[in-house]
Parts: C-alpha cells; sequence; structure tokens
C-alpha cells in the first residue's frame, strides 16, 4: 500500500529556492495530499505577504511550490528503493 508525502518549497523567482520540508502527516490518496498542498501553500504564501511585505514579496515574485511523493511501507522503512 503506497502512502503520499507533502513536499513543500519556498521560492523566490529571483533568486532561487530554499529547501524543501515534508509535511509531518501521511496521506491515504494523492488527492487528499494535493488538496491538503493547495491548502498549506495558500496560506504560506498569505504569510510570506505578512512577514516581507506586499511590495517585496512581490518584488522577490515569492511562490509556493509542492508536489506529492509516494512511497510504500518499505520505502518508508528504507528497505527498497
Amino acid at each position: 500500500m503506497q502512502e503520499f508525502f507533502l513536499i513543500i518549497q519556498v521560492c523566490s523567482l529571483l533568486i532561487g529556492c530554499y529547501p524543501s520540508f515534508t509535511h509531518p502527516v501521511a496521506f491515504g490518496t494523492h488527492n487528499q495530499c494535493a488538496i491538503q498542498g493547495y491548502k498549506i501553500s495558500l496560506q504560506t504564501h498569505k504569510e510570506l505577504i505578512k512577514n516581507f511585505g506586499e511590495d517585496r514579496s512581490d518584488k522577490l515574485r515569492m511562490a509556493v511550490k509542492f508536489w506529492c511523493e509516494a512511497k510504500t511501507k518499505e520505502q518508508k522503512k528504507g528497505k527498497d528503493i
């Protein structure tokens, strides 16, 4: 059985991306992971605007991207790639 892990990354389209991080909750389906990815990305982008200020975040062209990685329980344990 596969689980899906949400990977999130904050980027500036001008200067590059920060290291990605993995959401702590595994999802049972890709759809659940993707929907949560959109929600967290929107929330994170709003926090970037709040913290950087609207003008600065716009000038830096801040963006939040995400993807979902499928792993089996064996892959999670490091037994299989």
